[in-house]
Parts: structure tokens; C-alpha cells; sequence
């Protein structure tokens, strides 16, 4: 493409706001269809890999899911998913898609394992995965001091689930 050959255009800052245009996107067209960031409960198992929302009405949205990173809030840290050894390898999958990409455009924060960043950060580098990865969208799920992004798609919804 011409733009990458281009010294007067940088590359790399055209595809992160490429990235967090489309993250814009799919959240919102999530949380139009089925309620994103309004479930009253949500579960994930990622070990087995999935990511469950559900909603007082009784739907219950599940989704295949993948680990990008964590952000420690205490810190100011990322780590990667494809660098943490406690993430199934499998799981981190669209976190080395963004690797891959990124590295392509020299950004040296989609290939440090870990890193002193911000939360705003955190979300660019779940959004390429989201663009790279084809993902539905991406959940920044709490753990402690710990956020954990994830990538998820295609989601299921069920009117019901029996427990």
C-alpha cells in the first residue's frame, strides 16, 4: 500500500486508529444487539475458553474467547498473553496476531512481553487484536488489581440457561 511506503505518513499511528475506530465499532454494535457492558453477571472459564454474559430477562450471551494481555492496575503494567505462562497458548492466539501485525509497522510495544503503559494503551492493543483477530468485540474483565482483556466471538444468545 502506498501509505507504508509514504515517510510523510506514519504507518503505524494510521493503523492504531484504524484499530480503535473498528473497536468503537463492534462494541457498540454489541452493545446495541445484545447488551454488552449492561449484563448484570458475567463469567469466563479459560481454561475451557469461553465468556458468558447474562442478563436479569434470563439471555445468557456466550462466546468463544481469547486472552490478550493484563494491565495491572498498581503498576502501570502489560503483560502479554502470548509471554504469560499461566495463559493456555491456544487462548492467546489473537494476541500474537497483533504481535505479528504490529511488528510489521515496528511498534515495540506489540512485541516487549511486558511493559510500563496505561490503560488507554491497554485497550489499543486489545483493539488491533479485535481488528487482527476478527473478534466480536473485546471485555476488560476485572480480577483484583488485575484487567484482563479479551477478545470474544461469535457470541451465542440464549433466552435462557438452565443452571
Amino acid at each position: 500500500m502506498w501509505w507504508r511506503k509514504n515517510p510523510l505518513v506514519d504507518a503505524g499511528k494510521l493503523m492504531l486508529d484504524a484499530s480503535f475506530t473498528h473497536l468503537q465499532e463492534r462494541q457498540a454494535a454489541c452493545e446495541e444487539a445484545w447488551g454488552l457492558g449492561r449484563c448484570d453477571r458475567w463469567d469466563a472459564n479459560l481454561e475451557e475458553g469461553w465468556i458468558r454474559f447474562a442478563h436479569q430477562d434470563g439471555r445468557v450471551i456466550t462466546a468463544p474467547v481469547q486472552v490478550v494481555g493484563s494491565y495491572s492496575q498498581s503498576d502501570s503494567s502489560w503483560e502479554w498473553a502470548w509471554n504469560n505462562p499461566n495463559v493456555e497458548p491456544r487462548l492467546a492466539k489473537h494476541a500474537e496476531l497483533a504481535r505479528d501485525y504490529a511488528a510489521e509497522f515496528k511498534l515495540k510495544q506489540f512485541t516487549s512481553p511486558i511493559l510500563t503503559c496505561s490503560e488507554g494503551d491497554a485497550w489499543q492493543f486489545a483493539a488491533v487484536a479485535c481488528l487482527v483477530g476478527e473478534a466480536d468485540g473485546v471485555y476488560r474483565a476485572p480480577f483484583g488489581d488485575l484487567l484482563v482483556f479479551l477478545t470474544f466471538g461469535p457470541v451465542e444468545i440464549k433466552a435462557s440457561v438452565a443452571n
